[in-house]
């Protein structure tokens, strides 16, 4: 079950296994039915703002597996358009086209 920080990270590992559209199941799964933006709607413990962070960036459609690196898994993103300010005055632009329910996979990035 997703609902504590040792567990987040599960998800993603289908990338490793060589199946990415596992993990772009199984993060909008818990996305759609365990996690949504509201106060009281995230299962699990949110101490530190982990469980908030983790559906964050599971919503923007990436996650950061391995703490500490550059690198970050894709996953299926719930938003249809983002912009990350930097601090580096940069800027990361997510559209996701044609996301919905039932489109759930990412073709490119």
């Amino acid at each position: 079950m997703h609902g504590n920080e040792p567990g987040h990270h599960i998800p993603y590992l289908y990338i490793w296994t060589g199946h990415p559209e596992k993990t772009q199941e199984c993060v909008r799964m818990i996305v759609d039915t365990v996690s949504a933006p509201t106060v009281d709607c995230l299962c699990g413990n949110d101490d530190a703002g982990q469980m908030s962070a983790w559906y964050i960036f599971s919503s923007l459609g990436f996650y950061p597996v391995t703490p500490g690196s550059a690198e970050y898994a894709l996953g299926s993103p719930l938003v249809k358009e983002a912009i990350i300010h930097l601090n580096n005055g940069k800027k990361v632009s997510i559209k996701a086209t044609n996301q919905s329910t039932e489109n759930i996979y990412v073709e490119s990035v």
